[in-house]
């Protein structure tokens, strides 16, 4: 439904998306689009050819006395409708009760992490920061020296107690690794390209009768390739366009990709993307080519990509370090989504060595793997839960 939203005699016609998590008598407005000349953003949608894709002009209820909070708002219900695209559920992992032991976002309350009350263990069949990993065989390295100077181990934590979703990592991963837009028809189909996404859960078992009608708190995740040591994603490959690496990445080699999509079936966190239609195509503007990263490949329609912990990123630091005769240090690597997230929720670096922020990081006793009790993956990415320190009193 489309609605006409007036404040001091100035309206705009948005759609309305009714969710959770928003406190009473409150509408937030996004600014940002609503364009009404775009380029393809404001192409004619297939389902429906009078209706334009750049969304709601929100500016004009601003002033500069009130720029971001306005009051005295009065909405009057349109006869118009709005068709809108919502990723939120395309790929987020199921959580229910029936299988709520798989770890899939963890939490709990200040006086659990500090041992007053029950409820804040988290199980883990080993901690993350021990894993045995050993050099291929055949190499010339062996487990007692091996360190650093010989292989990196790359490893992230997110921390969910600093994580707000505020989508920042999405959009430098998007920038940063060439990832296209593929506008709106597609992601109603369910073909966005991020690398990353926010996952949005809800706090509460979803059973309650008066769910639908409560306001229930909200919970965000990021969920990126989880560079499984066990990664359900690579034996499945039949011309090994995904493999395994020294450093533990797991890789993607675009010209072996065939397009089979066996590995986006096998992956259970399903963060991999199959580049349906050639999206990065900017031949009909060729200037729109220096909008890309040099350092990133381009990728052409048929392939599957995903997050490659900014791998183009690493090769630099080891060239660096290289010429400079030594070995990249604690930090030498940061991540684009690291490097953009306001709150510091990711770090990212090698493991090897315990000194190491991710290292440290890792051996949190909050620290825990997105379903690696069930189904085995050995993720090198650690997600910290999240803490939350809830005020009785207020109800807050």
């Amino acid at each position: 439904d489309v609605v006409a939203i007036t404040v001091d005699g100035r309206t705009v016609e948005a759609a309305v998306y009714v969710n959770h998590g928003m406190a009473d008598d409150v509408v937030m407005l996004h600014l940002g689009y609503g364009r009404e000349r775009g380029g393809q953003v404001m192409l004619p949608l297939k389902s429906d050819k009078t209706t334009t894709g750049g969304g709601f002009n929100a500016y004009p209820l601003r002033t500069s006395d009130d720029p971001w909070i306005v009051q005295g708002a009065k909405f009057k219900r349109t006869s118009k409708t709005y068709p809108l695209a919502n990723a939120q559920f395309h790929n987020t992992i199921d959580m229910t009760p029936a299988d709520s032991d798989r770890e899939i976002l963890q939490e709990m309350t200040l006086a659990q992490f500090l041992g007053h009350e029950e409820g804040g263990e988290i199980d883990n069949e080993d901690p993350p920061s021990m894993y045995d990993v050993a050099p291929l065989v055949g190499t010339e390295v062996d487990n007692e020296g091996w360190n650093s100077k010989d292989n990196y181990q790359w490893a992230m934590t997110v921390d969910l107690t600093l994580c707000t979703g505020c989508n920042a990592c999405v959009i430098a991963c998007q920038s940063e690794n060439n990832i296209p837009t593929v506008g709106k028809y597609q992601v109603q189909r369910g073909r966005e390209m991020h690398w990353i996404r926010i996952d949005r859960y809800y706090a509460g078992t979803g059973m309650d009768s008066e769910w639908p009608t409560s306001n229930p708190d909200i919970r965000m995740q990021p969920m990126m390739c989880q560079h499984c040591e066990n990664a359900p994603c690579e034996p499945v490959c039949p011309v090994a366009a995904t493999t395994h690496s020294l450093e533990g990445l797991n890789q993607m080699v675009y010209n072996r990709c065939v397009g089979t999509r066996y590995c986006s079936n096998n992956c259970p966190y399903k963060v991999r993307r199959f580049n349906f239609l050639n999206y990065a195509n900017h031949n009909d503007v060729p200037v729109k080519m220096l909008l890309n990263n040099p350092d990133v490949t381009v990728r052409s329609r048929g392939v599957m990509e995903k997050c490659t912990y900014c791998v183009q990123r690493i090769s630099v630091a080891r060239i660096d370090a290289k010429k400079a005769g030594g070995v990249i240090p604690d930090g030498g690597v940061r991540t684009a989504c690291q490097e953009a997230c306001p709150s510091e929720a990711i770090i990212f670096g090698d493991k090897n060595l315990p000194e190491n922020a991710v290292s440290r990081s890792m051996a949190s006793k909050r620290g825990y793997r997105v379903l690696n009790k069930a189904v085995n993956t050995r993720p090198r990415t650690t997600y910290l839960a999240r803490v939350t320190n809830p005020n009785e009193e207020v109800g807050a």
